[in-house]
């Protein structure tokens, strides 16, 4: 198996607007309409309901790929000949901000 180390950094594509709400979820560990509203009002910090629901799915998109990735055979997604994990990855944030309109 080949290590990386402590220098290897992802390609990660351009988020582009809405990188703020990755940011914010890293603040949870698990993520309901209560505890963001909870956190906005001790924080305050102002979301569109848009910002709460992207949070919210992308919070349950990374708990299913984290989920996912305990198998054992479950490939690392920045294994360059894995490709299909990442492109199915891509496909549901791709979904997500389709959505968002």
């Amino acid at each position: 198996m080949e290590s990386f180390g402590e220098s290897y950094e992802a390609d990660l594509p351009d988020v582009g607007y809405g990188a703020h709400l990755l940011g914010y979820i890293c603040k949870f560990g698990e993520i309901n309409y209560t505890e963001i509203l909870s956190w906005c009002e001790l924080t305050a910090t102002p979301l569109t309901a848009w910002e709460a629901e992207t949070m919210f799915q992308i919070r349950s998109i990374y708990d299913s790929v984290k989920q996912k990735a305990v198998k054992h055979d479950m490939p690392a997604p920045y294994c360059s000949d894995e490709n299909v994990i990442i492109e199915a990855v891509d496909k549901q944030f791709d979904a997500l901000w389709s959505a968002a309109g």
